[in-house]
């Protein structure tokens, strides 16, 4: 699927209004991640994935200063509250 149909489609999903992330790439990459947790969780157990998610953000974190200082001033800007009900309990 080529980018421009895969962002239309993606752009009149019901997931564009869940998500923060706009951009193939980056729904791709997310998805991915998200899956790779739930093999993880399936396989392993919950408290093995969550050790894993600490470990790999602790990781991406000592690697990328600056990276960790953004997200860290954006999230105070992200009602994650309203992130999880708008997505858990949409009709």
């Amino acid at each position: 699927m080529n980018e421009d149909k895969f962002k239309n489609e993606f752009s009149n999903s019901p997931a564009a209004d869940n998500n923060i992330f706009s951009s193939p790439r980056s729904i791709v990459a997310l998805y991915t991640s998200l899956r790779i947790l739930l093999v993880m969780r399936k396989k392993l157990g919950l408290e093995a994935m969550l050790e894993y998610l600490d470990k790999y953000v602790e990781n991406l974190e000592k690697d990328n200063v600056q990276m960790k200082r953004a997200v860290t001033r954006a999230l105070l800007f992200i009602d994650t509250k309203k992130l999880y009900e708008k997505t858990m309990f949409k009709e």
